[in-house]
């Protein structure tokens, strides 16, 4: 009675979801297939109504089916939400949603245990005791270091950005740099609100690797620097530059 009853509430609230659940039935393996497609086509908004079918499914396959393309669209949306903040710069939202995508829950408990271990396998190889600041060091894509350690290339960008905003550690800043560089505009989302950060120091390595980008996405925030008063004249030369670097054109004046 109350299975027929919860059934009789998706049928009123989820008439498409139905549908589809309901051609999960069929006897052509092929009609199934089309049917699980359907259901992962309908989006996020599906998702709830998923879950409440998946609790009162009894047939295995059908369950299965609805298992599997639950996760499927959770990974999707988890995805979308994981570039939406990238690239509104927010770097911890981002990878909070990465975490979801990796299927851990609470996602700080991965977050922190992926850090510690990236933060370790790149002091191992980059600030080796003994080692000078100027030894040559072979540097390896950003997607074999990733790759190395098994994670998703935005864990490896986050560790990349915290040294490089580190004015106490000088190697391990200058590798962090490097890579910077050569990522280019992916990271221009992220290193605009540090024109905006407290330190100087922060703020003029943002203008530096801003300017070597070249991503005019960063010139409004690179102007208002460039007329700021106030500012520092490291970070007004820094930003000066880049200003200059981004849109080839002589900087405004204060």
């Amino acid at each position: 009675m109350l299975r027929a009853l919860a059934v009789a509430l998706l049928l009123q609230t989820e008439p498409e979801l139905d549908r589809f659940v309901e051609t999960l039935r069929s006897d052509e393996i092929g009609i199934r297939e089309t049917a699980q497609k359907g259901i992962e086509q309908l989006g996020a908004s599906a998702i709830p109504g998923l879950r409440k079918r998946i609790e009162i499914e009894t047939e295995p396959e059908v369950r299965a089916r609805l298992l599997d393309s639950l996760h499927r669209m959770e990974r999707s949306v988890y995805q979308r939400a994981a570039d939406e903040r990238w690239e509104q710069g927010d770097l911890e939202g981002a990878l909070d949603q990465q975490a979801l995508l990796e299927g851990v829950r609470p996602p700080s408990i991965s977050m922190d245990r992926r850090r510690r271990d990236i933060r370790a396998f790149l002091e191992d190889r980059w600030d080796p005791p003994g080692a000078s600041l100027f030894q040559p060091l072979w540097f390896p894509s950003l997607d074999d270091l990733a790759a190395a350690v098994q994670v998703d290339r935005r864990w490896i960008l986050a560790q990349v950005l915290e040294w490089a905003a580190d004015e106490h550690r000088d190697r391990l800043r200058r590798r962090s740099e490097f890579y910077l560089r050569e990522e280019g505009a992916t990271v221009t989302p992220i290193l605009i609100p540090w024109l905006r950060r407290q330190d100087p120091f922060v703020r003029q390595t943002a203008c530096r690797l801003l300017g070597a980008i070249h991503d005019d996405r960063a010139v409004p925030e690179l102007e208002r620097i460039c007329r700021a008063a106030e500012e520092d004249p490291a970070v007004v030369q820094a930003a000066r530059e880049a200003y200059r670097r981004c849109t080839r054109h002589e900087p405004p004046s204060p």
